[in-house]
């Protein structure tokens, strides 16, 4: 058991190793970091122009213009607050919690020569490093995940965001979505036209072969602009989105609100340096732990302590 019993050991370093990385993906988050003004503008039109400024999980401070077929007249203010809370405030809870762990890591091996001749000590550490590090690397999934992509229930049509907390408020027939995907900013916007004349609210207007400006602000202190990032920051991985204009014309139950067909589609991502430098380092642990796991899988199948399950055997062939 030579082999186990140094990897054991080597262990420690690694741990360590991922210990500093942890910390550095903590700091890139804190509410302390210098601001990141993000230009949010579509490139070949006038659909949407503006830009947001974010520290930490705040946006502290923006701008946004939106202009797409079918909207009112504009009216209201030219900022507006918000708070990405969910998302970034669940990729700091698993980071925190990864670092947790590796604050109580299993029992410091003895030197190896004591475990050579100790078959049954480095069974048990060999178990106890095992559930650590699959521990570790579950938060470390869930971390990636609130950084690569929304789960596709947490946006249109599943979900909307309330227009309510706009002001003035947003239309009814205008689908907003904002979310992180691949650690950029992602805005996504929609005009509807709702196929019965009793779904549509106060702020719908008939007249949608116009095309007009709308200008909106969310008030101060909003908490959070979609209690839907829950959802999505767990989801995990996204699969294939319809592109721009195979969404348009089509029909589509939106969130309880009935049929609508989607007549117009703005999606603008902007790259935020600091969150794709996180999601870098995030993936740079998750490929330690996996070559850390994959070693002491291979150490522990070449001795026959690996149970027909996958479980560490009782036993311990070969010393």
């Amino acid at each position: 058991a030579r082999e186990l019993s140094w990897l054991l050991l080597s262990l420690q370093d690694t741990l360590l190793s991922l210990r500093t990385g942890l910390q550095e993906c903590i700091a890139l988050i804190q509410p302390t970091e210098p601001a990141s003004t993000l230009v949010l503008s579509s490139s070949r039109s006038e659909a949407l122009k503006g830009y947001v400024t974010r520290v930490g999980d705040r946006i502290v401070k923006g701008d946004m213009q939106i202009k797409m077929y079918g909207l009112p007249p504009p009216k209201g203010l030219s900022a507006f607050r918000l708070r990405l809370a969910a998302p970034l405030t669940y990729l700091r809870t698993h980071l925190h919690n990864a670092l947790q762990i590796l604050s109580h890591p299993p029992l410091s091996p003895p030197p190896q020569t004591t475990l050579s001749a100790d078959p049954d000590t480095t069974l048990r550490l060999t178990a106890q490093t095992t559930r650590h590090l699959t521990n570790l690397l579950n938060e470390i999934h869930q971390a990636k995940a609130a950084l690569t992509a929304p789960h596709p229930k947490a946006t249109f049509p599943y979900t909307s965001t309330p227009g309510s907390i706009f002001d003035p408020m947003l239309p009814s027939q205008l689908a907003f979505d904002l979310t992180i995907h691949e650690g950029a900013l992602v805005a996504e916007l929609r005009t509807v036209e709702f196929l019965s004349p009793h779904q549509h609210g106060p702020h719908h207007h008939h007249n949608s072969s116009s095309s007009s400006e709308l200008t909106s602000s969310v008030r101060r202190g909003f908490a959070s602009i979609l209690n839907s990032f829950a959802v999505a920051a767990g989801g995990g991985g996204l699969g294939h989105k319809p592109g721009l204009y195979e969404e348009v014309d089509k029909v589509v139950v939106w969130d309880g609100k009935g049929e609508v067909r989607v007549k117009d589609k703005v999606r603008v991502e902007s790259q935020d340096p600091r969150l794709m430098a996180v999601m870098m380092k995030v993936g740079g642990l998750e490929h330690g732990i996996g070559v850390a796991m994959g070693g002491l899988e291979v150490a522990k199948e070449s001795l026959g302590i690996i149970g027909p399950g996958g479980e560490v055997a009782t036993g311990v062939v070969g010393v």
